[in-house]
């Protein structure tokens, strides 16, 4: 008796786009994270290294961080639910 024949899995476009987009705000909130010097010794320090210090600019650096790190996520939310919508609406009119 042979196996059922399986179909192999698939990702669709929407799929690949949304997981493109993660990864971009996942890079951007490390690109910000690096320029931050707290979160910089930090890492410095748990590789080995020694903890710089903060500079002048830190506390600003940090603010934009954070605030980027709480919103990123329902920013994104919000423009992929907006784009959703969208898309239906131009399909709805299509169809109709």
């Amino acid at each position: 008796m042979s196996p059922p024949h399986r179909k192999p899995p698939q990702m669709s476009l929407s799929f690949m786009l949304l997981m493109n987009v993660i990864f971009c705000v996942l890079a951007g909130a490390v690109y910000w994270a690096s320029r931050v010097p707290a979160v910089a010794s930090e890492v410095s320090v748990l590789l080995g290294g020694s903890g710089g210090g903060s500079g002048s600019g830190s506390r600003k650096m940090h603010v934009i961080f954070v605030m980027f790190t709480y919103t990123a996520p329902l920013l994104l939310a919000g423009v992929l639910s907006t784009l959703l919508g969208f898309w239906r609406y131009f399909e709805r009119r299509r169809s109709g």
